[in-house]
């Protein structure tokens, strides 16, 4: 009871620290990004955590941030004017219904997922989100094929997750 109690007290002030925030923030890049390549669901699973940590390994490999990485990295939040699944880019910060959210298809009944999903990422930021699959060093879909000098790893997640054939990844 107490561990709910003070589940929920935490996530009132994490979205209350959201309500006062830009939608152009790096973490809010990275939850549309973890929402748009992984699904509403991926805070629950793991997946998420797992996409933000391969962003976060390779940003370690070169000059670029994670957020960076991030908009290089995940085809769901690049600029794409055919896009069927346009609103991603545009989810908001405050939890409010973003732009080009399909019509007929009832907001409340993701928003919750949303919220969840910018929580993992603020945990994520601050170093408190464990990685779940601390081998993995690249993700794609199925179709993207096994990148080179790579190798699967098997998951029960929507994406294929891949480590180098190299024992060593970087922290």
């Amino acid at each position: 009871m107490t561990r709910t109690i003070i589940f929920t007290i935490v996530c009132a002030l994490m979205l209350y620290a959201h309500t006062s925030r830009s939608d152009d923030t790096g973490a809010i890049w990275l939850a549309r990004s973890c929402i748009g390549e992984a699904g509403w669901d991926a805070w629950r699973t793991g997946e998420c955590a797992a996409i933000l940590h391969v962003y976060r390994k390779r940003a370690g490999l070169g000059p670029h941030t994670t957020v960076e990485i991030a908009h290089r990295y995940s085809a769901a939040i690049k600029p794409r004017r055919d896009k069927r699944n346009r609103w991603v880019r545009f989810l908001r910060a405050d939890g409010k219904r973003p732009e080009h959210w399909p019509r007929g298809s009832d907001w409340e009944k993701y928003r919750a997922n949303w919220v969840y999903t910018m929580i993992l990422v603020e945990l994520f930021l601050a170093g408190t989100a464990s990685d779940p699959l601390p081998p993995a060093m690249h993700y794609g879909c199925a179709a993207d094929g096994v990148p080179v000098g790579h190798t699967a790893i098997k998951t029960r997640f929507r994406n294929k997750f891949y480590r180098p054939k190299w024992k060593s990844t970087p922290r």
